[in-house]
């Protein structure tokens, strides 16, 4: 690892160039290289290269083209053709950092879609690992709820299919965030002590949290809150930004061993940060609190929990209640 993905993050665009050649230079004489590089080093990469332009004005880099970038660009694409419907939509009309993507362009993005991401589902499904063995059972849900829906008339075979393959992809884009945060740490997990207890934000705080409200085209139907785009969290640093919210709220309530849920208000809505107590098995059965989920609330019981309360309001956009 060359740099981290916190120093990556903080470069300036005269800075990213040298560092852009600096990996250009590494990997392309000897493509093993390659191997060596963590994931959020090979998504700084991919960025610039795929933007880079040759003296004629022309895109130097087909990453089509580069085995290595495989991952990147089924990212890429899943966002591209992903984003505004239910289903990965290769006949609508789309544009990326080259403008507006031709129909040559969009069938040779469709195969590469179909090729890949069965790829990366064949040893995805099989659970091992850190990551999947985590998201599994979560992808898993997700395709049973659907089953029941069309075994109970509620959708059909054809919308079924495209609901599978864009859970898929809904997965795969999660797997990619999460291992863009995770993959240079032996540890898998963002820790803090706070006020004498361990806090970790793991892979299954992350992978619950956008699989079950951030992604609504995905959940539509199954009665997950989705959560806002709000000032105190980043979904990028989302372990980070939860961690952060813990510590807020610890400063205003003691918490103990038996605490399951912190309450929030943040622009003027309610918010609920679960925790647990024990041994966590995905972290070598490390004692202490892992996050487990933090959601928007939308049913009478979580609203219940407000009940009797006291509110402090600690900045502009955020309210701890008490």
């Amino acid at each position: 690892m060359l740099y981290s993905r916190e120093e990556l993050s903080n470069k300036s665009f005269i800075d990213s160039h040298a560092v852009v050649q600096r990996y250009i230079n590494k990997v392309f004489p000897r493509r093993k290289e390659f191997k060596k590089l963590k994931w959020h080093e090979l998504d700084f990469l991919f960025q610039h290269m795929k933007i880079m332009k040759n003296d004629k004005g022309e895109y130097g880099f087909n990453l089509l083209e580069y085995p290595e970038a495989k991952n990147y660009v089924l990212y890429c694409i899943i966002l591209i053709y992903g984003t505004s419907s239910f289903c990965i939509d290769f006949k609508q009309k789309v544009s990326d950092y080259a403008g507006v993507i031709s129909s040559k362009r969009k069938a040779k993005h469709q195969s590469f879609f179909y090729k890949k991401l069965n790829e990366w589902f064949d040893e995805f499904i099989k659970g091992s690992g850190p990551y999947y063995s985590v998201m599994k059972p979560m992808y898993e849900r997700k395709i049973k709820e659907l089953l029941d829906w069309k075994n109970n008339k509620a959708i059909n075979s054809h919308t079924y299919t495209n609901r599978v393959i864009y859970t898929k992809a809904c997965f795969f884009h999660i797997y990619y965030f999460v291992r863009l945060y995770f993959d240079e740490y032996k540890f898998k997990a963002n820790f803090r002590n706070i006020f004498g207890f361990d806090f970790y934000g793991d892979i299954f705080t992350y992978t619950h949290v956008l699989n079950r409200h951030y992604f609504p085209y995905m959940n539509l139907g199954n009665g997950a809150s989705m959560n806002d785009d709000i000032p105190c969290v980043d979904i990028r640093n989302l372990p980070a930004s939860l961690l952060d919210l813990v510590e807020l709220h610890a400063k205003y309530k003691a918490i103990n061993k038996k605490t399951e849920y912190l309450l929030f208000r943040i622009n003027c809505d309610s918010y609920i940060l679960w925790i647990k107590y024990g041994k966590i098995g995905t972290l070598q059965n490390v004692e202490g609190f892992e996050i487990r989920s933090f959601y928007k609330c939308s049913e009478q019981w979580d609203f219940d929990k407000y009940n009797g309360t006291t509110e402090i309001k600690v900045a502009d956009q955020i309210t701890v209640v008490l």
